[in-house]
């Protein structure tokens, strides 16, 4: 089940803040930093080349996963990958009697890859929406266990959604996501997705 805390600066209609939360990301935070390098680490040792920018995804209950997008010479790579298990979940250690803790360094996770070249006009509109979002996030009122948290990136800079709501810009950026997960894992044939749908998803995302 989901569950959401909304904590109000004023008083109002709860639905109205919120709307205007997930029509922009969040700055992420410090707290689950250590862990979240670390799946990123992990998840870079399996790009090709320098990783430009991407978004890692961490669900409640399932192993975390990432869309990386990179370069290497001339050449853009889109790569998803996926751990074998969960990273967090293998982290917690004992620390005592009935006691545990969890250790981001304790966890291990196996990544597994699959990497499609892509062409310079959807390496650069992807990279574009990366830099817009991220630089218009702001706080936000949410906060949410049992979710699902997608941290965008680019090198020092990122900011988050968690499990957005449908028919905001958030959950458009969720839906672009899954179809760089499509693209990335070689089934844009058997679906509707293709570099060309993505750019449309991109252009929608760049109305204000």
């Amino acid at each position: 089940m989901r569950y959401v805390l909304a904590i109000l600066a004023v008083s109002g209609l709860l639905s109205a803040p919120l709307a205007r939360a997930e029509d922009h990301l969040a700055p992420c935070g410090d707290f689950l930093k250590g862990y979240e390098n670390r799946v990123d680490v992990i998840a870079h040792g399996a790009m090709p080349g320098k990783v430009d920018f991407w978004v890692t995804v961490i669900p409640s209950f399932e192993p975390e996963w990432s869309i990386g997008v990179s370069t290497n010479g001339n050449k853009h790579f889109l790569t998803y990958v996926v751990f074998d298990r969960s990273l967090w979940h293998g982290g917690w250690v004992s620390s005592g009697p009935n006691t545990m803790r969890h250790d981001s360094s304790s966890g291990y996770a196996k990544p597994k890859a699959r990497t499609v070249p892509i062409n310079q006009s959807l390496y650069q509109s992807l990279q574009s929406e990366w830099d817009r979002s991220i630089r218009s996030s702001r706080p936000s009122e949410i906060l949410g266990l049992d979710g699902v948290s997608y941290n965008f990136k680019l090198p020092d800079q990122c900011a988050s959604a968690w499990s957005p709501e449908p028919n905001t810009r958030n959950s458009k950026l969720v839906a672009l996501v899954e179809s760089l997960r499509i693209l990335a894992r070689g089934e844009a044939k058997f679906s509707t997705t293709s570099e060309d749908s993505v750019l449309a998803t991109l252009q929608e995302l760049s109305r204000p």
